[in-house]
């Protein structure tokens, strides 16, 4: 196998290097410049360094005050991955993967060791309503071929926002048409039963933009289970349809945006623990509808404003095989081969954003949001044995839902453009939880470096409170033997605050960026462990850490970014450190592009020793290396084709990614890689007859 993949790399690089007349010419594997500046103009594209999602309209980034990445589609193209989690996990103080492991299962998204991280398509939120926490299934938007950009924002930043954003945001941009009429298809296959189709179309005008996209992949997950080997059948199948539409009015001042999304994934839950048949899962069905519309409307130069509707709804069912029974431990012989749980969420929002430009240097950004969440949580099969053991009425249907209502104000302020203050506070009305105020500060000083020419020092700090409220499924949902309901939870508090100094130098090409971030919970939401379990409140949780990058950007042909991050998160109720979050960390990338129809990338993440279930089990410290490329071939006519390629665990390690059941480790596959065809076409463009 390992022979098989050199060569095909081997391959790769000599068709890279073949003579230019060896390949037919045309643009390059990036849309051309004249369609890109198209796309900023009309359609309100954000450059690589401006953010979104600090407040709600683009800003420099370096100037927030905040610790920010973004992710471009230029980025998302270069490094030719499939997974937004491996562009995740190349970024300092952040962490995908760690939990339950595998295609298909709920894995954390940790930054800074909190996993209390708000997740965002289009400004929709897509945590879990009735999860067992408030985090999302990356598993059913794991794909990165529909997203346009991606923003990480570190820290509490409640004001914009909102709650449940007390560790930081993550947010996705859904890509947008532009220019003459496009189609991309994409076909790859891989070892561990990997295979991936994928069909889009776009285009647009100054009027009008459309996006459509379809993808199918299918894996067998190749995740193994410590002393019992790889177990069972863990096979995921996901389906993504994905559509961004967009029309403009008022001579392009106004727009009208509607985002749909629809993932459905199917996995097969063989992996099981026992020797017995004892809880011999069968599968797990999610579904995920999200629609977000949008209007926007540039009045003149001094007032915009927003007002977005969305709405959201996850259901999951798990069901078990039809020889399901308990006689094997309990010795009950009850028989429940009808067994199924199902849980079901719907979140609707709507909201609005008044934004004044007072002066050149004061922007004041005025908001309202309402949202609604209801739930119907049902465990049905366990209760035979639930009400034997009086945890369980027979069939246990439970509806809940919240209301809440958000006001905030938020104020930029740029002093001649060296300092940079941006601050605000947002009052939450909850209907189970009462009412909070979550006041957000932040500045940026920006200097240039004594002496040298295209360097510049800047000083940054930001500082938040914000909560987070439990989930619905945490407070009401009866898991029988398995979770208890606690109604009584309260939402948990955090106070976080960060500094940090960044230098860059040659205008930009070689940048240093070093901080310390400091976040303090109170009322943390725990699982408590034990059987049946319950989510607690617990006293204090500190987390604090530093964390460095380095990114040396010579020319357009190469980039290369290295991370370091060190973290300790204490559970300082128990003097210990929170799961599932290493002490060190390093990450990073390097992006080469010697020649226009060849691409490359080396991807490194690695962490150190962490530990999982209240600190009963042990993971040990990895590092994994991935690297891909992207090869135009040849074209024809309009079409233009290339092979792409990557491999993951280069070196074949023992990573372990969480645990199972009662404390067993789950383990990344080893050495798995992906193979395939991707084939771009553009409509000709008309050309205007001569008289």
């Amino acid at each position: 196998m390992k022979r098989k993949i050199l060569t095909a790399l081997l391959s790769a690089v000599l068709i890279a290097n073949l003579p230019a007349n060896a390949i037919d010419e045309l643009t390059d594997m990036h849309d051309d410049g004249k369609e890109a500046e198209i796309k900023k103009v009309l359609y309100g594209q954000l450059t690589d360094k401006q953010v979104f999602s600090l407040n709600n309209y683009a800003a420099d980034a370096a100037t927030s005050g905040a610790s920010v990445d973004i992710i471009t589609r230029e980025d998302i193209k270069d490094q030719n991955t499939p997974f937004i989690s491996t562009l995740l996990n190349q970024l300092g103080s952040v962490t995908y993967g760690q939990g339950s492991g595998g295609y298909g299962q709920p894995s954390k998204l940790i930054i800074r060791g909190s996993d209390r991280v708000m997740f965002t398509i289009d400004g929709v939120r897509v945590d879990s309503i009735v999860g067992t926490a408030r985090t999302t299934n990356l598993s059913n938007f794991l794909l990165s071929d529909d997203y346009e950009r991606i923003e990480v924002v570190r820290g509490s930043q409640g004001t914009i926002a909102g709650h449940t954003a007390s560790g930081g945001i993550v947010a996705l941009q859904t890509r947008r048409g532009s220019g003459r009429l496009k189609m991309e298809a994409e076909s790859l296959f891989g070892n561990y039963g990997y295979f991936k189709e994928r069909f889009a179309i776009m285009g647009g005008n100054e009027k009008f933009d459309h996006y459509t996209a379809a993808t199918w992949f299918k894996t067998d997950d190749g995740t193994w289970l410590e002393d019992n080997g790889r177990r069972g059948d863990n096979t995921y199948n996901n389906l993504n349809l994905v559509g961004n539409y967009g029309i403009r009015f008022l001579d392009g001042k106004a727009e009208l945006r509607d985002i749909i999304r629809y993932s459905r994934g199917r996995k097969n839950l063989g992996m099981n623990i026992f020797n017995d048949g004892m809880l011999d899962y069968d599968y797990a069905v999610t579904q995920d509808f999200s629609n977000a519309l949008i209007w926007h409307h540039d009045v003149n130069k001094y007032y915009d404003y927003d007002i977005r509707t969305s709405v959201y709804n996850s259901n999951y069912d798990m069901h078990y095989n039809p020889g399901y029974q308990y006689s094997t431990w309990t010795g009950l012989g009850i028989d429940r081969s009808h067994y199924r749980t199902n849980q079901n969420g719907t979140r609707f929002d709507v909201g609005t954003q008044q934004n004044f430009n007072i002066a050149d240097w004061n922007r004041l950004s005025l908001g309202y949001n309402f949202e609604v969440e209801n739930s119907r949580l049902q465990t049905a099969g366990l209760s035979d044995w639930g009400a034997w053991m009086g945890l369980v009425p027979e069939e246990n249907y439970e509806r809940a839902h919240t209301l809440q209502h958000d006001v905030y104000l938020q104020d930029c302020i740029n002093i001649k453009d060296i300092l940079f203050i941006r601050g605000g506070a947002r009052m939450i009305s909850n209907s189970k939880y009462g009412t909070w105020v979550t006041p957000n500060a932040s500045a940026a000083l920006v200097l240039p470096t004594f002496k040298l020419d295209g360097a510049k020092t800047t000083f940054r700090g930001s500082w938040g409170m914000n909560v987070n409220t439990p989930t619905l499924y945490q407070r009401f949902g009866d898991g029988g033997i398995y979770v208890l309901p606690n109604p009584n939870l309260d939402p948990e508090r955090v106070n976080s605050w960060d500094a940090g100094i960044n230098q860059s130098f040659f205008h930009d090409k070689l940048s240093i960026d070093f901080g310390y971030f400091n976040s303090s919970y109170k009322d943390y939401i725990n699982y408590n462990g034990g059987w049946p379990g319950q989510y607690v409140n617990i006293g204090r949780v500190k987390m604090n850490g530093y964390e460095g990058r380095l990114t040396w950007k010579p020319n357009d042909k190469f980039k290369f970014v290295f991370n370091y991050t060190y973290t300790d998160a204490e559970d300082q109720d128990n003097n210990r450190q929170v799961d599932l979050v290493s002490h060190n960390r390093i990450n990073g990338t390097i992006v080469w592009t010697p020649v226009e129809r060849f691409q490359a990338y080396i991807g490194v993440e690695g962490g150190t020793e962490r530990t999982a279930n209240g600190g009963t089990v042990s993971l040990p410290g990895y590092i994994d290396v991935n690297m891909g490329t992207l090869i135009r071939l040849f074209s024809w006519k309009d079409a233009h084709f290339y092979l792409q390629g990557d491999i993951y665990n280069l070196l074949n390690q023992k990573i372990a990614c969480g645990y199972y059941g009662a404390g067993s480790r789950i383990f990344r596959p080893g050495i798995n890689f992906r193979l395939g065809l991707f084939v771009k076409y553009a409509l000709p463009e008309k050309t205007k007859e001569k008289v």
